[in-house]
């Protein structure tokens, strides 16, 4: 299946500025995290993640979850997560659960702390899907 452009990459890189400027992202932030804002840029050229107006997140997966009865079998699928547009350092803290020993920790917790899931469901996303997740959750530290 070849990926479809839904949005050129000039419309696309506006959007995410505009949504890093909501953040209050300093020039230099921006420079450090270059390959970050080139993700999102991407995510949002194929239509991974829309920019809603008020700067709150839809994150369209790549592989959608599967959330299984207890006879494993599936009893519903969540293919996209919503992210909040602000977060507070209570709902951090809420996700970590003292879990702050790597990267990949902390992505899940703000992925949690984001969307609201729970930090288990999150722990099941794809790779695709969790640099995209990283490369927003980095704009929250």
């Amino acid at each position: 299946m070849a990926l479809i452009e839904q949005v050129s990459v000039q419309v696309a890189g506006e959007e995410v500025n505009k949504w890093l400027d909501f953040k209050r992202v300093k020039p230099s932030q921006r420079a450090v995290y270059a390959r970050k804002i080139s993700t999102l840029i991407e995510a949002v050229m194929y239509g991974n993640l829309v920019i809603k107006p008020d700067f709150s997140l839809v994150h369209n997966l790549n592989f959608p979850l599967e959330i299984l009865n207890a006879d494993k079998s599936v009893a519903s699928t969540i293919d996209t997560l919503e992210y909040k547009a602000r977060l507070t350092a209570k709902d951090i803290s809420e996700c970590m659960n003292g879990n702050i020993d790597n990267e990949m920790d902390n992505t899940i917790a703000y992925g949690a702390a984001l969307s609201g899931e729970a930090t288990g469901l999150m722990a099941k996303l794809d790779t695709s899907d969790i640099a995209i997740l990283s490369s927003v959750g980095v704009f929250f530290t």
